[in-house]
């Protein structure tokens, strides 16, 4: 932009912002506990979804303390279904460094707000601008978008020298002490009407000084990297029912992916492995804490596929018959068992993973709602 157009920018994009915004319910709030949930809910989400999602989670965790102070299971049923497990497990770890560290109430300078677990420079960013007012400009996708055509800029965002000439540019049109307002209304530019793909220039309040739709460029910025191929995995999946009618369920590891959740007992599988040397292979794992009636598996497997954000999950499930008809853990002890047997028509009492939903699908057994 010219500088002329770049000192009247803030003006006509907030002026834009009043009328054009639409009512998200974290909007009608100055409570910071509660715009660091919309901001952690919103990564790699669809607004749509984090909306619902955001009044589901603070209905069950109305207050930072409420967060602090539940079981992580409770946590992770409220989040089932949304994905990226981690930012559940990080905000109640955050939640409770927050009351231990200071006193319950979120601080407001991001450089405070970064040492907190799951929260990032953008995070820190958006939750001190937006709550707190403080003059800090946040750049997420949509600001990176708006940002690259503007200017022109045609380098990759995620590269560093890039991003830091982005966030050079957005120190410069920060209008002091409307931070909170600034910042949100660039991300709704970037949503309603500088869009991915097909812009609405038409629309633009700042159409007039975008160098992309000067130069025709407007579909082609910003630069996208080649998409690499999506690696697959292959696993076997057991299906334990006992004559109850209950299937057998494993709890994943603490952390790391779907950390936390319940799921069907799985392994991968090694290299050139059959599906049969697979599920014989997981049997024997599970020696001693789930007995299996000779002749373990039932019928033919069935195959189920999942989609994670950089993989995805090839898995044979096999039908198999549990020797006893008993509802207590088998294995592990205290608050984290290594399996327990689960009635289908109440397995939504704990968060499960959403590829176990599929299985649950395909066997005929009514998954939860969600």
């Amino acid at each position: 932009m010219k500088p002329d157009q770049e000192r009247r920018f803030p003006e006509t994009l907030l002026a834009w912002y009043g009328g054009a915004q639409r009512p998200l319910p974290w909007r009608r709030t100055r409570d910071p506990y509660r715009i660091w949930i919309s901001e952690v809910l919103l990564q790699q989400t669809r607004v749509e979804t984090a909306t619902a999602y955001y009044l589901r989670f603070l209905q069950r965790f109305p207050s930072l303390r409420r967060l602090a102070e539940a079981d992580m299971e409770s946590v992770l049923q409220v989040w089932q279904g949304l994905g990226y497990y981690g930012r559940a497990r990080n905000l109640q770890k955050a939640a409770q460094a927050v009351r231990e560290r200071f006193d319950g109430k979120l601080p407001g300078d991001p450089e405070t707000l970064i040492t907190l677990p799951g929260i990032g420079p953008y995070t820190a960013a958006a939750v001190a601008s937006i709550a707190f007012n403080r003059d800090v400009f946040t750049i997420d996708g949509n600001v990176k978008r708006v940002l690259a055509r503007l200017y022109a800029i045609r380098g990759n965002p995620e590269l560093p020298a890039v991003r830091k000439r982005m966030e050079t540019i957005g120190k410069r049109l920060l209008p002091r002490g409307r931070a909170r307002d600034f910042n949100q209304a660039m991300m709704e530019l970037g949503a309603l009407v500088c869009k991915p793909g097909r812009s609405l220039c038409p629309a633009c309040p700042v159409s007039p000084g975008c160098r992309a739709r000067e130069q025709g460029l407007e579909e082609r910025l910003p630069v996208r990297p080649p998409r690499a191929a999506t690696p697959v995995r292959k696993r076997v999946v057991a299906a334990i029912r006992n004559r109850g009618g209950r299937l057998y369920f494993v709890r994943r590891p603490p952390e790391g992916l779907l950390g936390g959740l319940w799921e069907l007992p799985g392994l991968d599988m090694e290299k050139r492995e059959s599906g049969k040397q697979g599920i014989e292979r997981l049997i024997l794992s599970l020696n001693g804490r789930v007995l299996i009636e000779s002749g373990p598996t039932m019928g033919r497997p069935f195959l189920v596929e999942h989609t994670y954000s950089h993989f995805q999950e090839r898995m044979l499930v096999f039908r198999c018959r549990g020797r006893k008809d008993t509802g207590s853990v088998a294995g592990g002890s205290g608050k984290n068992p290594i399996g327990r047997w689960h009635h289908p028509r109440n397995i939504g009492k704990v968060p499960i993973t959403g590829a176990t939903r599929k299985i649950l699908r395909g066997l005929d057994t009514k998954p939860p709602p969600g």
